[in-house]
């Protein structure tokens, strides 16, 4: 194993994808789970992401979660990692245990590491103003070995689909204590959160690898169990342990674990950067509409 100061960064591109599958760009219906559209320029949501990962840490301490039946999409995309940095699963079974996947991986070949969260389905307008606050929750990620430090968003408006996070204002600076994390409230008590100065979840988030294995041994002990008996057969069965990983219950990274964990979070304020979750075909098409306001023809349709 190795002690490096640098982060690792775990990229999330296994989920489903189909909240965007009923929408048209272009005139064209999409064909794919979102991670892989191309929605501006050439490069698709997960290429993008690997870019923004790159602008973290080194390239060989990059690992992506995708899915073996998405293997046509993202094989040509991950071309540039090392083959054991593609980690791909069975099924998917959340956020929660997509991440478990990665960080087990991470602490075989790093004594001590640092974790960086992004999913792969976000887009942002100032680039350098979010990594420069991603470095910085790694950066104190990496002292505390306590807490997982979360990056909120300023908010724009009263977003019922985001979660949201009320800083306990109990010091001056940007970095919080976390009062109440609430994910994905109805749409009063989003404007109410509002109104309070709560902020956006942005799922973005900077955690040691041990505080974050005390964070599912402690909220999720079953999963965390059977998810090892999955990994420790995979090798031996590829087809036994990919039936385990199927029977792993669904767990969302947010609602499962971080909702009930708020004594070990901490925000980061990010200035205002433009930054976006295309996880809506309304988001989408309020994205494109500020963006490509030069191509009136882009937009995005549910149909």
């Amino acid at each position: 194993m190795i002690r490096q100061h640098c982060p690792w960064v775990v990229l999330l591109a296994g989920g489903d994808g189909r909240r965007l599958s009923r929408v048209k760009v272009n005139g064209q219906r999409l064909d794919r789970p979102k991670q892989f559209c191309c929605f501006h320029g050439a490069r698709s949501l997960l290429q993008e992401t690997l870019r923004r990962a790159e602008g973290i840490t080194d390239r060989s301490r990059i690992v992506v979660v995708v899915r073996h039946d998405h293997r046509h999409w993202w094989f040509n995309e991950l071309g540039r990692l090392p083959s054991r940095n593609v980690l791909a699963q069975a099924d998917n079974r959340g956020t929660g245990v997509a991440i478990l996947h990665a960080l087990v991986h991470v602490l075989q070949r790093d004594s001590d590491p640092t974790l960086v969260i992004l999913p792969s389905d976000h887009v942002v307008d100032e680039e350098a103003v979010l990594l420069k606050s991603i470095h910085l929750a790694a950066e104190m990620a990496g002292e505390s070995h306590e807490h997982l430090v979360l990056l909120g968003m300023t908010p724009e408006h009263a977003e019922s689909e985001y979660g949201w996070i009320v800083p306990n204002r109990g010091r001056p600076g940007r970095v919080q204590g976390v009062a109440q994390f609430m994910e994905k409230p109805e749409a009063g008590l989003a404007a109410e959160l509002f109104a309070a100065g709560a902020l956006w979840n942005s799922f973005i988030s900077a955690i040691s690898g041990h505080a974050l294995l005390e964070l599912f041994e402690g909220s999720q002990p079953l999963t965390f169990h059977r998810y090892l008996e999955s990994f420790l057969v995979e090798g031996i069965d590829d087809v036994k342990g990919s039936a385990l990983f199927r029977a792993l219950p669904f767990v969302d990274f947010s609602r499962d674990i971080l909702q009930a964990a708020s004594i070990r979070l901490r925000v980061l304020v990010v200035p205002p950067c433009g930054w976006t979750d295309l996880g809506t075909p309304p988001r989408l098409e309020q994205w494109l509409h500020r963006r490509l306001m030069a191509v009136p023809m882009a937009r995005a349709v549910a149909v």
